[in-house]
């Protein structure tokens, strides 16, 4: 077997952080040993997503405090002060996550492969560079620098005298013309080793009568958006030198942020990617194709690792269909007994007034604005306007997409009515929304939720504040609307009538960008590019449709025919630079099944 190059990765990311490395002569001394970390201790660091400072003033940053127990493989993952736990073991999993002001308790069986992983990577192999200066103490730091593809890449660990971890950096840079690609910095704040008390590791006293959730992992990988989303938060080795095509993939803006928690993973994970290369280029290669396919951030990711992080919808509709197949059952709905749980609904209603809620629902009766249906253009483009975002923001691992839909269609709603363009926030809706309309249960944050709720949370609280105000991320949190001052208000938000081609077309021409749901749960979606994308299995039905996004156009191509432009929240590095048109014909994947657009109310904010 090849040797395997190591190169440490952190998280996704594509742009500079503030933090430099330690620039201070080294002092040479005799080399130690390498820090062997123990099998179990305690550490809190944090780490930054630096992309995120394209759409908000400051990053995404994240303290996290880090439990392992090696000998029993269990671990305790929490972010935020504890506003958001995991406790993960071979056979269970316990999430505490933040519902407004309080937390609540999720309980899965199963074997998340959380309980295996650990925050201190082994750099054994690495060269020792002599002693330095760092948080006004002498360390010792550990280097490993590789070169492939004509870049080379810079990895640094600094270590305290008495080995306990301080820094973990990486820079990579084009050889040739030096330009910056890629900077990560974890910083260590305390570490303890050694066991830590049982009681951690125990069922929290929340969970307390809590029903476990059948986790199904087949391939020892997280099963649960909170896994996944807690997984991204630890520091990890990717494993380089087994297959020329997949190192290429890595060493890519698309891979460059991956993660490999064991040899093993790395194998799996490049036949994942050589099965999607596999793909692209048969499909790329069809004359009849209408659409082009390109690898991208999702290359070598896992088919539930995927749904679970970025379409809870789909991941749980597909637990439920394995749960009746083990059950011996033809089909599975949500509703029967031993099919899932009943409040984990696929559904995307296209009316509150389905909901048994007593609470108001905010729905306002569709209006046309325009009654000539010859009146409207052949093609309308809100891409590139006020009532469009600057930069396509990114829900990065949390399942987020109603979120980003709702503020796209408030956003473009605010524009039409007053010539304003606002970036409002997501992570407002994603933590405020719980309740607003209906119980707890059926509102989902990170784990999915419609988009409708999100325009009613707003009408509900008064308005919504800005993003820069109310910054994304990427998990569940406390609500904290009070703190932050209202930028934009709502009167609600209204259904256009489903599978009516022409109300769809001309609310979007005469109201702004509207709030949609379609079928995005195809490889070829995952891996579009460019065209007019047409997939022949596309489900249209309301009860089938997993991914929300923002439609933000129409128009006709003289060679692929008529089509939507939408707008997704997988950042401008998916698709055509974040943007997707989809062919209209078969009912166009579901766009026109289920279309929301909101109604601004100036007049809220001015008084």
């Amino acid at each position: 077997m090849r040797a395997f190059v190591l190169a440490i990765v952190l998280a996704q990311a594509a742009c500079v952080l503030s933090v430099r490395p330690v620039t201070d002569a080294k002092t040479e001394v005799t080399a130690p040993k390498p820090p062997q970390w123990p099998e179990s201790y305690m550490v809190e660091y944090t780490f930054t997503l630096p992309y995120t400072a394209k759409v908000q003033p400051d990053p995404v940053s994240y303290p996290v405090t880090f439990y392992r127990d090696g000998k029993h493989n269990r671990t305790r993952i929490e972010t935020y002060n504890a506003s958001n736990v995991l406790i993960a073991s071979l056979t269970q999993e316990w999430q505490l996550a933040p519902r407004i002001d309080k937390q609540v308790c999720f309980a899965y069986t199963g074997d998340s492969g959380l309980g295996r992983r650990t925050a201190l990577p082994s750099i054994k192999g690495w060269n020792y560079e002599g002693q330095t200066r760092l948080h006004n103490q002498t360390v010792n730091l550990w280097r490993y620098t590789a070169h492939h593809l004509g870049k080379v890449v810079d990895y640094r660990f600094y270590v305290s005298l008495d080995n306990k971890p301080v820094r973990l950096w990486m820079h990579g840079f084009d050889a040739i013309s030096d330009s910056h690609f890629d900077e990560y910095v974890v910083d260590y704040t305390r570490y303890v080793p050694g066991m830590p008390a049982e009681s951690v590791f125990g069922m929290p006293a929340l969970c307390k009568g809590v029903k476990s959730k059948k986790a199904y992992n087949p391939d020892d990988k997280p099963t649960s958006g909170a896994a996944v989303r807690a997984s991204a938060m630890l520091p990890h080795v990717s494993y380089r030198g087994g297959d020329a095509e997949y190192d290429a993939f890595l060493s890519s803006e698309h891979g460059m942020s991956r993660r490999h928690h064991s040899v093993e993973d790395y194998h799996h994970r490049a036949a994942i990617h050589s099965r999607n290369l596999r793909m692209i280029a048969e499909h790329n290669a069809r004359e009849d194709k209408t659409f082009t396919m390109a690898m991208n951030k999702f290359g070598d990711w896992h088919e539930d690792e995927f749904l679970a992080a970025m379409m809870p919808k789909a991941h749980r509709r597909k637990m439920r269909a394995q749960r009746a197949r083990q059950l011996g059952q033809a089909a599975c709905d949500g509703a029967g007994v031993g099919c899932g749980d009943s409040d984990d609904s696929d559904s995307n209603s296209d009316s509150a007034s389905s909901k048994n809620s007593t609470k108001p629902t905010y729905e306002i009766v569709y209006e046309p604005l325009l009654q000539h249906a010859d009146r409207l253009p052949k093609e309308v483009s809100w891409r590139g306007s006020g009532a469009d975002a600057p930069v396509v923001k990114d829900q990065s691992s949390c399942g987020s997409c109603w979120a980003f839909s709702a503020t796209g269609a408030m956003e473009g709603a605010w524009y039409v009515a007053t010539g304003k363009h606002l970036s409002l926030s997501e992570q407002e809706v994603v933590d405020c929304s719980w309740g607003v309309v209906d119980d707890f249960e059926d509102a989902g944050g990170c784990d999915g939720n419609e988009p409708w709720k999100g325009i009613a949370y707003a009408a509900s609280a008064g308005g919504l504040a800005r993003m820069r105000d109310y910054q994304y991320k990427g998990q569940d949190g406390y609500c904290r609307r009070n703190s932050t001052a209202r930028a934009a208000a709502f009167h609600g938000w209204a259904n256009v009538p489903s599978m009516n081609e022409t109300a769809v077309k001309e609310a979007l021409y005469s109201r702004g960008p509207l709030s949609v749901v379609l079928d995005a749960s195809h490889d070829s979606f995952r891996f579009y590019s460019s065209g007019v994308y047409a997939e022949p299995d596309c489900y249209y039905e309301d009860n089938k449709l997993d991914h929300a996004v923002l439609l933000v156009g129409y128009g006709t191509s003289e060679t692929e025919g008529d089509y939507w432009l939408i707008r997704n929240s997988w950042s401008d590095m998916w698709g055509d630079a974040g943007y997707m048109k989809v062919t209209r014909s078969n009912h166009g994947c579901g766009v026109a099944s289920n279309a929301v657009y909101a109604v601004a109310n100036p007049e809220g904010i001015k008084a």
